[in-house]
């Protein structure tokens, strides 16, 4: 009950429901009614349906011996579990307009700000100059939006920005959370931001410190049996492929400055981002549309 009140994940929540819609999984919120209504019988028809030898994908990671595979091959081979269902189908994704949607909280002593743009997939040309494009928006602690909205103007402790590609969607999510008066001035920034990206070159040494910090992190998703395992886990969800990693490292050396201004101009439209805010809408004074 305590987490449904935060604001951090009141944001999150409504923002899936703005991107997604409320018929997709993904955007329907869970309320503590769903939680209070959810029976044993519930619990037994989902381990049933789903959790069966024909629903399963194993990923081994180190020293596996051919004993250990033995044991693992000889404890999920064979049928059991349920009986498979049919793969539901996932609804579209919702076409809504972009917009801003505040969460009123008046008992928040911050406002929590999460906004969103829809994005090409994995498999798109443009994807990995995204890639560089967000780690230069809100990426990394030297980030545009750091430097400006915290360093520069004080109005956060930080803020980040994220690409997330998954296997049927990819989004650029931008969050935070600020003192209430802040607020809109805040949102101000983030959108000058986006604005100078589409606007300006960066310059060359700014590249640089970028693909340093783009290649340092792709460097740990290989780095133990753990973040390999995940790594080879997302083929199955994620729509990653196993001559992925290569092309990531290819595209980092090989993005230029005029590769990162073309996706903001074709991307990085603040007119076309969702928000969602949850905070003390009256202490915000928003004097102006967000």
């Amino acid at each position: 009950r305590l987490a449904l009140t935060m604001g951090n994940v009141l944001a999150a929540n409504k923002l899936d429901s703005m991107l997604w819609g409320e018929n997709h999984p993904l955007g329907h919120d869970v309320t503590i009614e769903d939680v209070e209504n959810l029976s044993l019988d519930d619990v037994k028809q989902f381990y049933h349906d789903h959790f069966n030898s024909d629903n399963v994908t194993i990923v081994l990671s180190g020293d596996i011996s051919d004993e250990i595979l033995s044991q693992i091959k000889q404890s999920f081979s064979g049928n059991w579990g349920g009986k498979s269902v049919a793969e539901a189908t996932i609804p579209c994704v919702s076409s809504s307009e972009p917009k801003t949607e505040i969460i009123d909280r008046p008992h928040l002593v911050q406002s929590s700000i999460m906004g969103a743009l829809m994005m090409p997939l994995r498999t798109n040309p443009d994807y990995q100059a995204l890639r560089c494009l967000v780690k230069l928006l809100g990426g990394y602690y030297g980030s545009r939006l750091n430097m400006n909205i915290r360093e520069e103007k004080g109005y956060t402790y930080g803020i980040q920005s994220a690409l997330l590609g998954k296997k049927n969607d990819s989004v650029i999510i931008v969050y935070t959370s600020c003192a209430t008066a802040h607020t809109r001035l805040l949102i101000e920034e983030v959108k000058r931001e986006m604005a100078r990206l589409r606007q300006q070159l960066m310059p060359a040494d700014e590249l640089d410190v970028v693909k340093q910090h783009m290649l340092s992190d792709l460097m740990k998703t290989l780095d133990t049996p753990f973040s390999i395992a995940r790594y080879v886990g997302d083929w199955f969800t994620c729509g990653v492929y196993p001559e992925y990693f290569n092309k990531q490292v290819e595209a980092i050396v090989k993005c230029t400055s005029e590769d990162v201004l073309q996706v903001a101009q074709t991307y990085l439209l603040e007119e076309k981002m969702l928000i969602a805010i949850a905070g003390d809408e009256e202490k915000m004074q928003l004097q102006t549309k967000i």
